[in-house]
């Protein structure tokens, strides 16, 4: 009886002790206490304690006393069975956070009445003597009577009591293994049947939290692997614990590889900072490495666990990131060219006509005149090609917005093609695409550049093809020409990239640019198929 009724209360205390450990591992983690709700975390209230208090909800708390215990035992947790709550305080920097969590009614009156019966059962025992000194003289006075009683009764409770405590008892011991799909039969004595009742309702509250917590470590683990960053857990060993999906972009091996360091064999910056940042505690640090042939920047990150056993390692892409701030970069140097070099290119030119026209008048050998004649004509031929290369850097760098318009972008494709039928053969192959909605001279200009290419690239034929899946449009534009070189491939829509000795290199950072402004992406496929991917 006594060991049912210390087990009932035992469950019944570790379950408010697991409601206090989420509570107080929410007050360690979350972000704002000014943006908080309690309401929607499901609590009554909650208090921040500083150098002075504030509260937000039904909450009663001495800072005091929450000060004092939090000094002695690191947390402080009350559970008051009047009002039916519990208050979780814990130390966090140098304020202290509460929070009050209503507690289900019936979980309180099963918990009061398993006190009860323990109060109970307590004074029961202080008449363990006298009353067997009662059945001594009793057996002693009516032996065989009370043998045949004592007979018949044992009958009776074994069924009433012993039974059902058994039955309590091989429930605790596979509760403790793990299982929690038991269920103790309610029969027996009132009292027995009321413990039974508590008992069956602790298994079922630990059964629900139990789910609860799987459920929402599937849903963090979710989460996680939807989240572009590499995550790897490690422990302080240097094994891996866990890891999300974004993590196989960098190692793939990580499945087969147990120990942390021998995943970085291959990236040996990546290797190196995470050392170093596990060295000092923690830390994040910025890097270029070579990732399946191509420079990568990444942004490397080591999170200890606040008990030391282990560490989080982030690792996340910048190269998009990266690539977009050299372009910005661009756009601020093409700026700048246009405005401080042609102004002065009208004056140049006009200075070395004038040159030209005076020399003519004047009498000089006819061989100076000459010289002069040709020094001037490059002169105008040098400032005519600055000219053309500050009017591309303009139109680099104030490209306006696109003006959307729903258009038909096979018709489109086709119109641009044919007006390309004499210079080289276009294959176009329209697909069943939706119209969409871009700007048309724009994109006028993206074709122009593509076919352009392929032109100086020595390209006799270009094969154009449209496509649609997945919600969004895809514009194939492949050549015959020799193709890119593998080793130019990440640096072709950079704005200084160009294969043509005549070239500025700005024709695929314009429609790189262009794309983007349409929501969409340009890429280079096999060196010289270029895939252009619009959201319909």
């Amino acid at each position: 009886m006594k060991r049912s009724i210390e087990t009932s209360l035992s469950l019944a205390r570790e379950s408010l002790s697991i409601v206090s450990s989420d509570v107080a591992r929410f007050l360690e983690t979350f972000p704002s206490f000014k943006r908080v709700n309690p309401a929607e975390e499901g609590f009554a209230g909650i208090c921040r304690i500083g150098k002075r208090m504030e509260c937000k909800g039904d909450i009663d708390v001495d800072a005091l006393t929450v000060e004092k215990v939090l000094e002695v035992e690191g947390l402080y947790s009350r559970f008051d069975s009047k009002k039916k709550t519990l208050t979780v305080c814990v130390k966090r920097g140098k304020r202290i956070y509460c929070a009050s969590k209503k507690i289900s009614p019936s979980f309180v009156e099963k918990f009061s009445q398993l006190e009860q019966l323990q109060k109970d059962y307590r004074m029961l025992k202080t008449y363990e003597k006298p009353i067997k000194g009662v059945y001594t003289a009793t057996f002693l006075v009516m032996a065989f009577l009370v043998l045949f009683g004592a007979f018949w009764f044992a009958r009776y409770f074994e069924k009433r009591i012993n039974i059902p405590v058994e039955s309590l008892y091989r429930a605790t011991r596979r509760i403790s293994r793990g299982d929690l799909d038991v269920k103790v039969e309610e029969e027996g004595t009132d009292e027995l049947k009321n413990v039974i009742v508590a008992f069956n309702y602790m298994v079922e509250q630990l059964k629900a939290l139990k789910e609860k917590l799987e459920s929402e470590k599937d849903y963090v683990e979710k989460v996680i692997n939807s989240i572009s960053p590499a995550v790897i857990t490690v422990s302080k060993d240097g094994e891996v614990i866990s890891f999300n999906s974004a993590a196989l972009s960098i190692v793939k091996e990580i499945g087969e590889k147990r120990q942390f360091m021998e995943l970085f064999e291959s990236y040996p910056e990546i290797k190196s900072s995470v050392q170093e940042l596990l060295l000092s505690g923690g830390g994040k640090r910025e890097i270029s490495e070579i990732v399946d042939g191509k420079e990568r920047f990444l942004s490397v990150e080591v999170i200890p666990f606040p008990d030391g056993e282990g560490s989080v390692v982030i690792i996340e892409d910048l190269t998009e990131m990266v690539n977009a701030q050299k372009m910005s970069a661009w756009k601020e140097v093409a700026q700048r060219l246009a405005h401080e070099i042609k102004n002065p290119l009208t004056p140049i030119s006009l200075s070395a006509e004038r040159v030209r026209r005076l020399i003519l008048k004047q009498n000089v050998p006819e061989e100076l005149k000459q010289a002069v004649d040709k020094a001037v004509s490059l002169i105008v031929e040098e400032v005519e090609i600055i000219r053309r290369l500050v009017d591309e850097f303009r139109t680099f760098a104030r490209l306006p917005l696109p003006e959307k318009r729903m258009e038909d972008l096979n018709k489109l494709m086709e119109t641009y093609a044919l007006a390309y039928g004499e210079k080289i053969k276009v294959d176009f192959n329209p697909g069943n695409i939706p119209e969409i909605p871009v700007d048309k001279k724009l994109f006028r200009e993206v074709f122009l550049n593509l076919i352009e290419n392929s032109i100086d690239a020595g390209a006799s034929a270009v094969s154009i093809s449209t496509a649609y899946r997945d919600g969004k449009v895809y514009i194939f534009f492949k050549d015959n020409g020799p193709g890119i070189p593998e080793s130019l491939r990440d640096k072709i829509f950079s704005p200084h990239m160009s294969t043509k000795k005549s070239g500025w290199g700005l024709g695929l950072a314009i429609a790189k640019r262009i794309i983007e402004d349409h929501g969409g992406r340009i890429y280079l496929v096999n060196g010289n198929t270029f895939v252009i991917e619009l959201p319909a």
